[in-house]
């Protein structure tokens, strides 16, 4: 009797490993993407929508046309086919005043996602007139979603390009640059970057720029800024110290330190 009570927990437990055994022998059904493809603008973070500011003055050649590049993605398998989608100019209550394709910029005749692929780019030609001497348009593109693809994401949905012939802020100066020694960007600092670099910035400059050059810069800018403000001649004809806004003798002056204007 002994034997055989010693015997019963073997057993079950034999019995047990038999049944997981066979159980984990069974092909799993492995979850697989059941919806219908979908499409949305590509942004560095999911709480961003697309924005871009650009300005013809980061231009050194005189173009009359600039071509900005927007990422969009799309969520669902790719396919072995060319896929095309259409891209509409939205409604925008920003008060600017709203880009004219045909005069303001243009777009391809046809916008396509390539066989095997899930992200591309839409050109966008923005061309430069008069009128960007003292305006800033806006272009809001969004998708139109049809038999293709549905819509993504609600924030990414729409992209906006700000642009004008006037010194503006790059899009890529956003506030992870702002917290870094850059601080906030201002007309002023950015007038004495591009005069201390020797060309303007892009607006891409803070994605495109190695870490390591970015740092190089700063270090080269916070000696130069240094400098120029303790330069006799640029203290006694008012020039220094350098303003965030150069047409006002009242505002702060620049710095390159966290948060700093």
């Amino acid at each position: 009797m002994r034997n055989i009570l010693l015997q019963l927990p073997a057993t079950a437990f034999a019995l047990c490993l038999s049944v997981f055994l066979a159980t984990s022998c069974r092909e799993d059904h492995i979850p697989t993407y059941s919806g219908g493809a979908r499409i949305q603008w590509l942004t560095r973070f999911v709480s961003d929508s697309l924005r871009v500011d650009f300005s013809f003055t980061s231009l050194t050649g005189g173009e009359t046309s600039y071509v900005v590049e927007l990422p969009f993605k799309v969520i669902g398998p790719a396919t072995g086919q060319e896929r095309t989608f259409t891209l509409r100019q939205a409604d925008d209550d920003s008060g600017l005043p709203a880009a004219v394709e045909g005069t303001d910029y243009t777009l391809p005749e046809h916008l396509t996602v390539a066989p095997g692929a899930l992200q591309g780019t839409v050109p966008v030609t923005l061309l430069r007139t008069a009128a960007l001497d003292t305006v800033t348009k806006r272009l809001a593109l969004e998708f139109v979603t049809g038999s293709e693809f549905g819509p993504g994401a609600r924030l990414q949905q729409r992209a906006v390009i700000d642009f004008s012939n006037q010194l503006s802020r790059p899009s890529s100066w956003d506030y992870i640059v702002e917290w870094q020694d850059w601080g906030v960007w201002s007309r002023g600092k950015h007038l004495f970057i591009n005069q201390v670099l020797g060309k303007p910035i892009a607006d891409d400059f803070f994605l495109v720029t190695d870490a390591t050059l970015l740092r190089i810069y700063l270090d080269t800018l916070k000696k130069a800024l240094d400098r120029f403000n303790n330069d006799p001649d640029n203290i006694a004809s008012g020039k220094a110290p350098v303003l965030s806004d150069p047409n006002d003798p009242k505002s702060a002056p620049i710095s390159f330190s966290s948060q700093s204007v």
